[in-house]
């Protein structure tokens, strides 16, 4: 599975998307909304912690040598 924002689209069946427009008027689409930005956002930053660390290491070891 792959989480991505509406740009993508709803058509495949391996990207979830958020729902948009009147699809997310109920209370369980609301739910997975939230739950997919809130779980997009812990992979968003995961992934710019681990840019951050490794440029700091390759950035030191660049100095060492």
């Amino acid at each position: 599975m792959v989480l991505a924002d509406n740009a993508w689209g709803n058509g495949s069946s391996t990207v979830m998307c958020p729902y948009s427009g009147a699809e997310a008027r109920t209370a369980a689409c609301q739910w997975f909304n939230f739950v997919h930005s809130s779980t997009r956002f812990f992979v968003e930053e995961t992934f710019g912690r681990w840019q951050s660390m490794l440029s700091i290491k390759h950035t030191s070891s660049d100095i060492c040598n």
